[in-house]
């Protein structure tokens, strides 16, 4: 005998949160006109968001709770405007972007479990029953968003009605927005107004701009904020953006405020609001997917090997908590502020090339000028004039083979601060005295190990220690600097300031010692004879019991 079907149970609860995000209608229809005929159970099921029917299904006769879930689930699939991203979260195309969908989807799976009357020991299980149902069809029959890029691969600037597409020359066409391109952000502007848009002489934008950079300070940032524009359009060489801003002077000085306008502008989820002496292995995941990474008051000790595979966009190895590690590649650009940039960087050239420093020198804290939350202000009343501003900045950058034209003004003090940065420049013009000397390996590490310790920097090996003294005294025009091995008993040398004297010499650095009046005030090492067979002698001088160095030659002389 068959059993005699029974209809799944629902209710209809009062409460105006369930009713705003599912409706849910049952009734009767009879397959024909015959008084015997059979009944079947019509369910009309309907999602809503706002109160707007979004997806509806009609079903005669479903098995369960269950099967009205999945062929909701098909449903919302079919229409393929929620998809599912690689961090498995739901996500709805909006006409212009891919906006978080996971919240909605949670709220109308809980709409969901309070419609339908179950037992309560099956309400656990009820929970997550029309989530689970709209993934698994969304997977099986949607694409999905593969890497969750702020503006994905869109071929130009995505603003609220299309695509700014440019072309060779930095003019911009209007394509219509398309989901295929994946983008999660666009500007919260129209087409229009983020090409005509100009600088109201009396806003704040401009004051800002005006009064805290001066012309080549405010030309580059112009060109930074473009960049975050340009850099995810297909065909554009990123290679050239391969920099690190970082805005310096004393605080109170609006630098921090760049840094909230470029959040403004690409959205704040879009940012990642790190330092670069913040970064490690589990921090690292907040880049991913980010078009800046925004750091306030970078306080000098940070990590060269994460700024340089940020500034190159080389692959990042991710181990968060309670996660599988994984590896992707960094698309941000790096903006940072500080109030000086003391042993910010060590010794390499990579990132001496990377590196655009702009200062702010005008303080206006606690003056009449200072105006509190400028960014928020200028956000609020001015975001198309901001945009506007942004685009000339790109179209600069285009016209320019995209690359940034940076002032002279603006490599002199970047090459200033690389230069400080180095490390072994900052401690041989602090220690070192070069000449016919020689000093033990002891005495200079020790020196050495107190001078990274008090700085905060990264101690090198011996090896690379003493590479880099050499080629510091090369670059300088300085005397060779060598190796002397340790030596027999019959050898030997006198350490340290009070000139104790040991038998047996020990491993020594010939042609620079401690200078005079820095460590203890005395000079470590000693002063080479002019018979001593380590004497280097004068070009031209000729050999007196020392020897000719071939490859010495002066700064005059260069």
């Amino acid at each position: 005998m068959a059993r005699k079907y029974t209809p799944p149970q629902f209710s209809r609860p009062g409460a105006e949160q369930v009713k705003q995000y599912i409706d849910v209608q049952c009734s009767a229809v009879s397959r024909s006109e015959a008084e015997d005929a059979p009944i079947d159970h019509r369910f009309h099921v309907a999602l809503k968001l706002n109160n707007n029917v979004e997806y509806q299904i009609e079903v005669d006769n479903p098995v369960s709770k269950a099967d009205l879930a999945r062929l909701m689930g098909r449903a919302i699939s079919r229409k393929g405007d929620i998809v599912f991203g690689r961090d498995q979260r739901a996500y709805r195309w909006n006409g212009a972007r891919w906006e978080s969908a996971h919240e909605l989807c949670k709220k109308w799976d809980s709409a969901w479990a309070n419609v339908f009357l179950t037992p309560a020991a099956e309400e656990a299980t009820q929970q997550g029953t029309l989530y689970n149902a709209i993934y698994s069809n969304c997977s099986a029959f949607c694409e999905t968003v593969a890497e969750l890029k702020p503006f994905g691969d869109a071929p130009g600037i995505p603003v609220q009605d299309g695509v700014l597409v440019p072309d060779d020359e930095g003019n911009f066409s209007i394509a219509p927005a398309d989901s295929a391109n994946g983008n999660l952000h666009a500007l919260r502007c129209t087409a229009d107004e983020a090409l005509n848009t100009e600088l109201d002489p009396d806003g704040l934008l401009h004051w800002f701009l005006y009064s805290s950079l001066e012309d080549d300070q405010r030309y580059v940032t112009q060109q930074w904020l473009g960049a975050h524009l340009l850099q995810h359009i297909p065909g554009i060489d990123a290679s050239n953006l391969e920099k690190v801003v970082i805005y310096i002077g004393p605080g109170g000085n609006g630098k921090s405020e760049v840094g909230r306008l470029i959040k403004a502008l690409v959205s704040e989820e879009a940012c990642a609001s790190k330092s670069l002496d913040d970064l490690d292995e589990q921090t690292l995941e907040e880049l991913d997917g980010k078009v800046a990474m925004i750091g306030n008051e970078l306080e000098g000790k940070v990590g060269l090997k994460y700024l340089k595979m940020i500034a190159s966009k080389d692959d990042l190895s991710v181990n968060p908590k309670y996660r599988q590690p994984y590896t992707f590649t960094p698309v941000c650009l790096p903006t940072q502020t500080a109030n000086t940039l003391q042993a910010m960087i060590e010794n390499s050239d990579a990132i001496s090339q990377r590196l655009i420093v702009v200062p702010m020198m005008r303080r206006f804290r606690g003056t009449d000028d200072q105006v509190s939350n400028i960014a928020k202000k200028i956000e609020a009343a001015e975001f198309p004039a901001l945009v506007a501003w942004a685009v000339k900045g790109a179209q600069i950058l285009i016209r320019n083979g995209c690359k940034i034209d940076v002032p002279d003004s603006i490599k002199q003090k970047s090459a200033e601060v690389a230069h400080e940065g180095q490390q072994i420049d900052a401690f041989a013009e602090e220690f070192l005295e070069f000449g016919n000397f020689m000093v033990s390996r002891k005495e200079l590490t020790n020196v050495y190990r107190e001078w990274c310790d008090e700085t905060g920097r990264k101690r090198k090996n011996w090896m690379n220690f003493v590479k880099d003294i050499q080629d510091y005294a090369r670059r300088k025009g300085l005397r060779t600097v060598r190796e002397k091995p340790k030596a027999s008993p019959n050898e030997y040398y006198e350490v340290g300031p009070d000139k104790t004297r040991i038998q047996q010499r020990p491993p020594l650095l010939v042609g620079c010692r401690i200078a005079e009046g820095t460590a203890n005030k005395n000079p470590f090492g000693i002063e080479l004879d002019r018979d001593s067979t380590d004497y280097i002698s004068e070009p031209g001088e000729g050999r007196q019991g020392g020897f000719d160095d071939p490859d010495f030659e002066t700064a005059e002389s260069a």
